[in-house]
């Protein structure tokens, strides 16, 4: 899978944009691209001074910006081009710029829709909705320059997010059917969210996807730790991401999966040494807090199982097992690999307990089956595979990272979760299906016959 690289060295998207410029005695220009800190102008002859001010036509030509900008080079070619940086705009032409550049874009969305109703209200998501939550953002952007910690920004913010993403779960409804274009809608929502989202470091990670993944074993320990690391209005989109419905539903689901492997373990003949493999383990964050806290009731034997060896190195260092009563192993592994029976897994042993977290989530039904039927048959009669799946009646917990940080999940019903397991030839007395807090996480649980 791609990584995502949005956040670029420039912090505003740069437009692609033939606008009028006119400058002092006679000058006359075209930009070339625009963005709200600069752009690159394109003059009828040479220019003398390095620092000068523009008055810029905005396309319907009603409005014109004086704006004061300095050359920061000259472009190379047979051209008079010039790259410039906007210096000391006021907060009026740059909701006007930002409003232009924004239009500029929607144009592109637009143009290869027929259907009136539609187009209105793709434009209306973008240049009403989305266009009122930007100016919010660098409203408050602005305001900690004036006061390190403005009282109600947080609230604030979560308010316009919340309304936000209300409107774009209502414009998807309103697109169903058309997935390149809600696909494309919200690349470009993204696009123009990032100059702010990307100034929180755990926002500009989900969104990039450094390891390739949404859903690392980074972003997780992000979301576990509930801890907010960035600086400026980053702080507050820290804040935001972690007070999510999203969030608090993955640190309620760690703490109840590490309920059940306590639950599960302690039924166990005291005497046996357990062999429990996490399949897709990320950081281990269950096994560590399982290990670290004690709360292991028998001997144990642990094989943490991911693809990326990053995860691994990371719960390698920090699983800390105490004395000989807890053997940790860990294996790079690809599921695509298992479900493909290309990995021994019965080289592991025959296990009492399976988990697995996240990953099902992301696995199409056919997938989804194959890994069962690989995992089954390597439980211990008696044994359980135990994996979560979030609930799609639960429409608002993932509007967060779907739109805001391209986390396309496969959206499933628990009845849905319990059909494919039926189809793979798990036996329908054999699973055990348990709500989260707040419905937004299930629980399934596999015994083996």
């Amino acid at each position: 899978m791609s990584k995502k690289k949005i956040h670029e060295r420039r912090r505003f998207p740069r437009v692609r944009a033939a606008w009028r410029v006119r400058g002092a005695s006679g000058v006359r220009g075209s930009t070339v691209d625009v963005s709200e800190s600069g752009a690159r102008i394109v003059f009828s002859r040479p220019l003398c001074d390095s620092s000068l001010t523009l008055d810029l036509v905005l396309p319907d030509g009603t409005e014109v910006l004086s704006l004061c900008v300095r050359i920061v080079r000259e472009v190379p070619g047979l051209r008079e081009e010039y790259a410039f940086r906007l210096i000391d705009c006021t907060g009026t032409q740059r909701r006007a710029l930002r409003r232009a550049l924004l239009a500029q874009q929607v144009h592109i969305v637009l143009s290869d829709i027929d259907e009136v109703s539609v187009r209105e209200q793709i434009e209306k998501f973008f240049l009403r909705d989305l266009l009122e939550y930007l100016h919010l953002a660098a409203s408050f952007e602005e305001s900690l320059g004036r006061d390190s910690d403005p009282a109600g920004i947080v609230p604030a913010l979560e308010r316009a997010h919340n309304a936000l993403m209300l409107k774009g779960y209502c414009l998807e409804l309103l697109l169903s059917g058309e997935s390149a274009l809600v696909k494309r809608v919200k690349e470009y929502f993204q696009k123009w969210t990032a100059p702010w989202t990307a100034q929180s470091a755990i926002m500009r990670w989900a969104l990039e996807k450094p390891r390739g993944i949404p859903g690392d074993y980074r972003i997780l320990e992000y979301i576990y730790e509930d801890r907010v690391v960035s600086e400026g209005i980053g702080r507050y989109f820290d804040s935001l991401f972690l007070r999510s419905p999203y969030a608090v539903a993955m640190r309620l689901r760690k703490d109840r999966i590490l309920a059940l492997l306590q639950e599960y373990l302690s039924a166990l003949p005291p005497l046996k040494e357990a062999k429990v493999l996490n399949i897709a383990c990320g950081s281990s964050r269950e096994v560590r807090e399982l290990v670290a806290h004690a709360a292991v009731p028998c001997k144990l034997k642990i094989t943490c199982m991911d693809w990326d060896w990053e995860a691994l190195r990371f719960s390698r260092e920090k699983c800390a097992a105490p004395g000989n009563r807890v053997r940790c192993g860990y294996v790079r592994e690809d599921v695509i690999r298992i479900v493909r029976n290309k990995v021994p897994l019965y080289s592991y042993g025959v296990q009492d307990i399976i988990f697995c977290a996240e990953l099902p989530n992301y696995l199409p039904d056919r997938v989804m089956k194959k890994l069962l039927h690989r995992v089954y048959p390597l439980l211990e009669r008696g044994g359980k595979f135990l994996f979560t799946h979030k609930n799609r009646e639960k429409t608002y917990p993932p509007l967060f990272p779907d739109w805001f940080c391209d986390w396309r999940m496969i959206p499933r019903t628990p009845e849905e979760v319990v059909e494919v397991c039926h189809r793979c030839g798990i036996p329908r007395g054999a699973l055990k299906v348990e709500p989260g807090v707040f419905g937004y996480v299930y629980f399934f649980t596999v015994t083996k016959k």
